[in-house]
């Protein structure tokens, strides 16, 4: 019996040992486990901690195309502002040497020189726009004028030469001048028109023999030698030389 309570005694000594052994266990796993941040359990909703990492944020799309659709419209106005320098700088043609010239000097000289109170500086002024008319079309408004208008034969019978020399493009427009009754530049015209070549020369016949039957005695004798140049092209004139030559004997 004795032996049988001695061994109780041990073994409920051995049990609470085994028990007190566990329970330190479990509460040293706790505490170990407690003094880890990562195995912390996660409240719901929340994220586990995460280093930012460096760099630039990503942009949103929508952001992006916006942002390209403000580089074109600027890229397009940049290219809009060159468009419209160059169109200026193209309209300038500031630089004389490279515009048509007349021994050696510009157009707006010679159309200055056409004003000249001396004959003879716009003799040579009609000369250099005759010549600019033949590549600039738009000058021979200017050369007609002059022959309608200068009060200087010379400078009149050089406009109306420089028509001459524009070929079938300046036989209607001395024809348009011997029709103007009003205009300086008939008498001048009448002469140059029978120096035409004989291909058009047909068109100067109607307009002269018309003058023949005028008060002016000066025309009528031009436009004779006029037709008396065109040779065959002045027949349908002749019975209208005739007539105006009988009537000039007979008084």
């Amino acid at each position: 019996m004795m032996w049988l309570n001695k061994m109780k005694l041990v073994a409920g000594v051995v049990m609470g040992v085994v028990l007190a052994g566990t329970g330190i266990g479990v509460v040293v796993r706790q505490t170990l486990a407690g003094s880890g941040q990562d195995n912390l359990p996660l409240a719901r909703n929340e994220q586990p901690f995460q280093k930012e990492k460096a760099g630039p944020k990503p942009i949103a799309q929508d952001d992006s195309k916006a942002e390209i659709a403000d580089l074109r419209k600027e890229i397009a106005g940049l290219r809009k502002e060159i468009k419209d320098l160059q169109d200026a700088l193209g309209r300038t043609i500031a630089a004389p040497e490279l515009a048509p010239r007349y021994q050696g000097k510009p157009l707006s000289f010679w159309m200055d020189q056409s004003k000249d109170a001396d004959p003879k500086y716009r003799r040579g002024a009609v000369e250099a726009l005759g010549a600019h008319a033949r590549r600039n079309k738009q000058l021979i408004p200017v050369v007609v004028g002059i022959l309608n208008h200068d009060e200087d034969d010379s400078v009149g019978s050089t406009a109306a030469q420089a028509l001459l020399e524009l070929g079938k493009e300046g036989v209607p427009l001395l024809v348009d001048v011997l029709k103007d009754k009003s205009s300086r530049g008939r008498l001048q015209a009448a002469r140059t028109l029978g120096w035409i070549g004989a291909g058009t020369r047909a068109e100067a016949v109607p307009i002269l023999s018309q003058t023949l039957q005028e008060e002016d005695w000066t025309l009528r004798r031009d436009s004779i030698g006029a037709l008396a140049q065109m040779g065959a092209a002045a027949k349908p004139a002749i019975p209208t030389i005739i007539d105006v030559l009988g009537k000039s004997i007979q008084t």
